[in-house]
Parts: structure tokens; sequence; C-alpha cells
């Protein structure tokens, strides 16, 4: 009960619309499966829809988190290693999408029916996520998918290969089904057209949207 008066205040005090907020959660326990296009999809979103974001993560990942969203400084309210884990899902319950790396918040949002948006990689990739008909997984196919993190790049190419425009197109599109109150009935997987990646790759994409 406590957490829940506290999310009600904060709201209240940074006179934040629940209708508007997106949550975001942008670092990962393992460096390898961070997003660094994150801010710069955020920050496309930003111009196109009036939202409130505001970034969880857990202490110690307050430096890394505000080097990711640095393209959205002064736009976003930084909650990163302040909060509780009941907290954070006070926060999340009240908002309307939650924006994440394949972190342990992203699984907050599907407990709590909160629409979801994931970027995720090929080391795990369709063994923990997405399982909630409330997630929606972003995705840029590779040939090495499987490889259990065991990368052979010196980065995530996996991730990396996700243009910051596709991610903010999917977040956008995701934000306006909210708006008119469309729901999907079981997880969504989006890949990433290989024509628009960043980098070349053998994209084995069945089943999914491409972008």
């Amino acid at each position: 009960a406590g957490e829940q008066a506290w999310a009600e205040e904060y709201m209240r005090a940074q006179r934040i619309d629940p209708a508007k907020l997106v949550i975001v959660a942008p670092t990962a326990q393992y460096a390898i499966k961070n997003y660094f296009a994150l801010g710069d999809a955020l920050a496309e979103v930003a111009k196109l829809r009036d939202l409130t974001f505001v970034a969880l993560g857990a202490p110690g990942e307050e430096e890394l988190q505000r080097a990711l969203l640095q393209p959205l400084a002064g736009r976003y309210l930084d909650l990163c290693g302040k909060l509780t884990l009941r907290q954070s899902a006070a926060l999340i319950q009240r908002s309307r999408l939650v924006v994440a790396v394949d972190t342990s918040l992203a699984h907050f949002a599907c407990a709590l029916g909160i629409p979801n948006l994931v970027l995720v990689g090929g080391g795990h990739f369709g063994r923990f996520l997405p399982y909630s008909s409330t997630t929606a997984v972003l995705a840029a196919p590779l040939d090495c998918y499987g490889c259990n993190w065991q990368c052979r790049f010196d980065c995530s190419v996996c991730l990396e290969s996700i243009p910051a425009s596709a991610t903010a197109k999917i977040i956008v599109r995701m934000v306006d089904e909210i708006k008119s109150s469309q729901t999907a009935n079981s997880p969504r997987l989006f890949a990433v057209n290989p024509a628009t990646a960043l980098l070349p790759a053998q994209v084995a994409a069945g089943g999914a949207d491409a972008i």
C-alpha cells in the first residue's frame, strides 16, 4: 500500500498524466543486452507524440543510463537507482507503455498487464520473451541467433542492427494503438527489414512483421 501511495503522490507532484506515461528501462544486467540507439529512438518519438518518459534502473546503472538516453536529455525524468522494486512496479502499473531491453522490468510489465516493447538480441532469442499478449518484441534476426551470448563480434551486432527509426516507428504505433483501445491478443514479433538494417545480415523472420 505504501508503494501505491508513493506512486500516486509522485505522479501528482510531477503533474504526470497517466495516459501519457511511458516507462523506459534501457539497461540490462549484462551490457551485451543493451541497445545503444534507444535514446535516439525516444528523441524521435518525443517530436511526434506528447508523452512523459520516466527512466528506471538498478543502482550502479546511473552513468550508463544517462549516456544511453543522452539524446533525450532534459525530456525525461530520471529515477534510475532511486526506487525499490515495489516502487518501480507501482509506477509501471500506472503507465501506458513500457519500453525496455531484456531486463526484469520488462517482466514486471508483463505481470502487471501493461503493454511493453522489448528490444532483444539473439543470444537467447525466444527463450524468455515474448510470452505475454501485452508484449511486442523488436529484433533484427541474424544467422548467428542462438549464440547463448557467446558473440563472435566485438559488439552486439544483433541489437546494433535495429535502426532507431524502426524502434521509434513501433513505439508510435503502440502508443496510438493504446490510445484507440486496440489490444493484441497474442505476443508480437517485429523484424527489421534487412534493407533498412545498419549492418548486412541473413534474415530469418518467419511469422514476423517486417519493419
